[in-house]
């Protein structure tokens, strides 16, 4: 039997050995437990930004979103398109909300002013706000910034031309010269060289019904007759308008069939109701952009369920205004910019032979511009008329004429194409290029004195600043 004092010598001995075995069950006890504190922490706080954020780019523009991709990743995030702007880490919007920091993704911004050189310039305005709902490190905030800043420009060209009728006393002129592609010869080089371009094709096209004539309201050409509007470069074309139906639903199908053949798209009208209303698209450096028509004027046929025609809109000068059609139309700018980057419209409205555009257009305008639409661009007053920017959004209220045969009068025989400049869907410059029709038919470049003119009488019948 070990006697105490034996008992506590051993004790003793072992103290160290007990030390250690005490402060090694400590430190595993610790070790678990912040293993535990760790698994508890992974469980219940949100992941950190640099795990993955989500993002939303208004508009949906696929550059802007390629690059903002490309510059989270470079900031050491891996990003995640949100289902929407609420549910997104970064927002790119266009317009400024409280927090938002001012980015310019590329030296790009609405126009500051039309010139006396006709040139719409950029302002020193940023093209996006960037909002960040999730709280970023400064150097990844500034690291963002800078990569978008410093981003690689998307930049493309649009024309987008007024009027052509291609029958009446036009048609006669080509067919005497026996070349369809005369009435473009002094412009066609400029059309053809835009990624895009644009026309309001105010005629029927039709070898079954055409109407050889130099009066009355009727225009209506054979097949032949429209291989200048590819020859010229023509990407697609507006039918919503007053003429387009001059012989009836067959001609106007036979126009939808002539432009096919020629692999030219159109728009604003078709064989129903569901096909006029709905928009073409067409797609450049990555930009797809809807393109939709309307026309108001009297003589226009709106399609109905099963029957060719065009998308209407009632208003003034000709019906009072129709709220259940402006509705629709918004209904139809809406849907568009759920398929695509960019909304164009193109509308013959308007009085005849007056620079002023009225009320009813102004609402129009601006009730598509709320809808999504990005650029408007108006037909039919046979004069040109002001412009307008509204919401970052350029408005021009009647191109004038292109290719038209009222030579009685001055006005009528003068108008403007529009070549603008886009940064992937940001409208960076503007150009309102005038001319003076000859001979019935063909548009040709003016002298210094006569484009001060046409640009003065639209400087001066616009809605905002004018130098």
């Amino acid at each position: 039997m070990l006697s105490l004092s034996h008992m506590g010598s051993i004790l003793r001995s072992w103290r160290p050995f007990v030390l250690i075995g005490a402060v090694t069950v400590m430190l595993i006890a610790i070790s678990y437990v912040a293993g535990l504190s760790g698994i508890w922490t992974k469980v219940t706080q949100p992941a950190v930004a640099s795990v993955g954020l989500k993002y939303w780019v208004e508009g949906g523009d696929s550059a802007t979103i390629k690059t903002l991709i490309t510059t989270l990743v470079k900031a050491g995030y891996t990003p995640h398109q949100a289902k929407n702007a609420d549910q997104a880490d970064v927002v790119l919007s266009r317009t400024q909300t409280p927090g938002s920091v001012p980015v310019l993704i590329t030296p790009t911004g609405a126009p500051a002013a039309l010139t006396s050189a006709a040139i719409v310039t950029s302002a020193d305005k940023p093209s996006y706000y960037l909002t960040t709902r999730t709280k970023l490190p400064s150097g990844k905030l500034a690291t963002l910034k800078t990569g978008l800043a410093t981003a690689p420009a998307n930049t493309w060209t649009l024309t987008a031309l007024g009027d052509i009728i291609i029958g009446r006393t036009s048609y006669l002129q080509m067919q005497h010269y026996g070349d369809p592609n005369r009435p473009f010869a002094y412009f066609a080089d400029t059309i053809r060289a835009a990624d895009v371009s644009l026309a309001d094709l105010e005629c029927t096209i039709s070898d079954a019904h055409t109407i050889i004539t130099d009066g009355g309201m009727t225009f209506a050409s054979p097949a032949s007759s429209a291989a200048g509007l590819k020859t010229a470069g023509l990407d697609a074309v507006n039918v919503a308008n007053n003429h387009s139906f001059n012989v009836g639903p067959a001609g106007f199908t036979d126009t939808l069939d002539a432009m096919k053949a020629l692999n030219i798209p159109t728009f604003g009208g078709g064989h129903n109701d569901a096909e006029a209303h709905s928009p073409t698209i067409i797609t450049t450096h990555g930009v797809k952009i809807a393109l939709l028509g309307y026309s108001s004027i009297v003589g226009s046929t709106p399609a109905g369920e099963n029957t060719p025609g065009m998308a209407h809109l009632s208003m003034a000068p000709w019906d009072p205004f129709s709220e259940a059609e402006a509705a629709r139309m918004e209904q139809d700018i809406k849907a568009a910019k759920q398929t695509a980057d960019l909304v164009m419209v193109y509308y013959h409205w308007g009085t005849e032979y007056t620079h002023d555009a009225n009320a009813d257009q102004r609402q129009i305008a601006h009730r598509a511009i709320d809808a999504g639409a990005d650029l408007i661009l108006g037909t039919h007053p046979h004069w040109v008329q002001g412009v307008e920017w509204y919401h970052d959004r350029l408005i021009t209220y009647s191109l004038g004429n292109f290719i038209f045969d009222q030579e009685w009068s001055t006005q009528t025989k003068q108008g403007t194409f529009l070549k603008a400049t886009f940064n992937g869907t940001h409208l960076t410059s503007a150009e309102f290029v005038p001319y003076q029709i000859e001979d019935y038919y063909q548009p040709r470049p003016v002298d210094a004195a006569t484009s001060n003119t046409i640009l003065n009488n639209i400087y001066t019948h616009s809605w905002w600043p004018v130098l």
